[in-house]
């Protein structure tokens, strides 16, 4: 009986199994299931101590039992909202945004978001330190200055004479910038995400 292989100690690639035929795993022709390739990432995330060492903020992240077989992976993230925006425009699967402090991938705890939403909530914790969400130590004037990322690029919002003024200025601009990208966006995203967008609060200990 032939032996078999899992992706990173888990993922079974049942497929042709399921369906009869093999799914597009490799480059045939310039092609890819992009389908695939989430299950691959979404498992390197999960269970790569690669990945995890060098980004921290996966570890104790996992993925429902079920999903770590691609033919059960393949028939439910095809129906999450957004999937079409995954094929055509590289939307991103999330786990974060639906429940805050997810560290489960599931049917229903995962959504798809522009990358521009996905990056909005992108965890910096090596960089700071010790110190809240937003904030760092300067250099010059007063001691702590607080720092909000747009569009992959970290703009400073001002300097503080403690960490707590420098939160409390990061946070409401950091809302105002979530705000603004649910309506920018919410034609497009779940009602889900859109509502989870507008109630999102930021906490000194996030």
């Amino acid at each position: 009986m032939e032996e078999v292989k899992m992706l990173f100690g888990v993922g079974i690639n049942d497929f042709e199994e399921v369906h009869g035929h093999k799914a597009f795993t490799r480059k045939d022709g310039g092609f890819r299931d992009r389908r695939y390739l989430m299950w691959q990432a979404m498992l390197s995330r999960c269970y790569s101590e690669y990945t995890k060492s060098v980004r921290p903020t996966y570890v104790g992240v996992v993925c429902d039992r079920g999903w770590t077989r691609y033919s059960n992976f393949y028939k439910d993230v095809s129906n999450i909202q957004g999937f079409d925006k995954a094929l055509s425009s590289n939307w991103v699967l999330d786990k974060d945004i639906l429940v805050k402090g997810n560290k489960i991938y599931s049917l229903g705890t995962c959504c798809f978001v522009p990358p521009e939403i996905n990056g909005c909530f992108t965890l910096r914790s090596l960089n700071r330190g010790d110190l809240p969400i937003g904030v760092g130590r300067s250099k010059y004037g007063l001691p702590y200055k607080a720092r909000c990322g747009f569009n992959g690029e970290r703009v400073l919002i001002g300097h503080y004479k403690t960490p707590e003024e420098a939160f409390e200025a990061y946070r409401l601009v950091k809302k105002k910038e979530i705000v603004r990208l649910a309506e920018k966006w919410k034609d497009e995203i779940s009602c889900q995400v859109y509502e989870a967008l507008l109630s999102w609060n930021i906490e000194i200990t996030d």
